[in-house]
């Protein structure tokens, strides 16, 4: 069953009435808390939602992942990677199952406590990978821009300094100019 599924009529009745903020300790998840040493952003030490299972790759910027016996759909934020039939998309879905392959992964939502869907109905979200944000990763090995197109979010210098260095270096998409 996925998340959306069983679970959208009552998700929309409790939000409606303000009772939904899915990110914390409050509805039964795990929140992963960083030590003062960490490199993880300090914004995001209580919000780290999981841990989630990852089930499936689809591609570079999509992937199913299982939280708490619930399948669900997550577009990853800020970036964009190549479409299927498009030079770069299995090297970008390939890079993605890298990061994620057979290790837990936290979910961390633009704004905190609120669960946002993109017109496909995927979960939008940011994903960790032990102290690792993926989303910038992603941009960093070169797969992606940090794609603007609805704003800039919660990281715009990480993400500005991994498109820098993936030019730079000419990584991934990169690697023809």
């Amino acid at each position: 069953m996925r998340l959306s599924e069983g679970f959208s009529i009552a998700a929309g009745l409790l939000a409606a009435a303000g009772l939904l903020a899915c990110g914390g300790e409050d509805e039964g998840w795990e929140v992963r808390r960083f030590g003062a040493g960490d490199a993880t952003h300090e914004a995001v030490r209580s919000e780290l939602v999981g841990p989630c299972k990852v089930v499936h790759v689809v591609d570079g910027d999509t992937l199913d992942v299982e939280c708490r016996s619930l399948t669900d759909q997550v577009r990853m934020l800020r970036i964009d990677t190549p479409e299927a039939g498009r030079p770069g998309h299995a090297e970008a879905r390939d890079a993605l199952a890298e990061l994620v392959s057979n290790r837990d992964v936290h979910l961390l939502f633009e704004e905190k406590g609120v669960r946002q869907r993109g017109n496909y109905g995927r979960l939008l979200a940011y994903i960790y990978a032990g102290e690792v944000n993926v989303n910038v990763e992603m941009v960093r090995l070169g797969w992606s821009t940090f794609w603007t197109e609805y704003g800039e979010g919660r990281f715009t210098e990480p993400f500005s300094s991994a498109e820098e260095q993936a030019k730079a270096k000419k990584r991934g998409l990169w690697a023809g100019s």
